[in-house]
């Protein structure tokens, strides 16, 4: 994948469907993010990328020592003293979607490396999806001589049923946390001006505000780190527990 902007590990949440292994069934992949293209050879010259065996890395699992096989001159780059510079394309999608095989020139790059350093990453969504793992990462070389980046990325057969159901129940209970929260924040204000209530109320609230606590954690453990701290929220509670038997013992004594 070349990156025209600057970013790395770019993946797109939009899937499509696409033969990446060359064995005619089509797999649901994710697209380039905006700003970056897969590099691909249109051995056929139909204008279009028919399945993995015209893109680098698929066919052998190293898309670098493929890009390799094209340098003539033996530098280290593809750049115009080679063949096939003129041929490789950028693929990309516009704005609504469609697709656009742009040449080096028209994408501004005069030199692409045909070796990368490991660079082992997952890239992810925020529902802990995989759309693919970063291999390795080289350079390119815009005509202005500015430096970007080039990465085999291997991509991730997507079950878009499966992340649906994944997303669903992750807001349900990001919701049912936000709920169990306020039932929280009632009961802990309750505590902390107890006014005339009794102990008994007080306690009663205390039950409340610390059963809140648990369901809500129980309903988004298995599904985010969400970086809430209820040992704060404990301490409020016992604090206000405190201050409600204080109370309750001036007003008895």
């Amino acid at each position: 994948m070349i990156n025209l902007q600057g970013n790395c590990n770019n993946l797109s949440s939009t899937a499509f469907a696409f033969d990446l292994d060359g064995d005619g069934v089509e797999e649901q992949l994710s697209f380039a993010g905006k700003g970056s293209g897969f590099l691909v050879l249109d051995k056929n010259r139909d204008g279009r990328i028919n399945n993995g065996s015209e893109m680098f890395g698929p066919t052998t699992g190293n898309g670098f020592n493929e890009l390799a096989d094209y340098d003539e001159d033996g530098n280290g780059f593809i750049d115009a003293g080679d063949a096939v510079f003129n041929q490789l394309k950028i693929w990309t999608r516009d704005e609504p979607g469609n697709d656009r095989l742009l040449s080096l020139k028209q994408a501004g790059i005069a030199a692409i490396g045909v070796t990368g350093g490991h660079s082992p990453f997952s890239v992810k969504d925020h529902y802990n999806n995989e759309y693919g793992q970063v291999q390795r990462t080289g350079i390119t070389l815009s005509e202005s001589g500015a430096v970007g980046s080039v990465q085999q990325i291997n991509l991730s057969h997507r079950d878009l049923d499966a992340e649906q159901v994944l997303q669903n129940e992750f807001d349900k209970g990001e919701k049912s946390m936000a709920q169990q929260q306020t039932v929280a924040k009632n009961n802990t204000d309750a505590l902390t001006n107890p006014g005339d209530e009794s102990l008994e109320t007080v306690l009663s609230r205390l039950d409340a505000v610390t059963q809140a606590m648990l369901n809500g954690q129980d309903k988004l453990a298995h599904l985010k780190d969400n970086g809430n701290t209820p040992r704060s929220l404990v301490e409020q509670i016992m604090a206000g527990l405190e201050e409600a038997r204080i109370a309750r013992q001036q007003k008895t004594g």
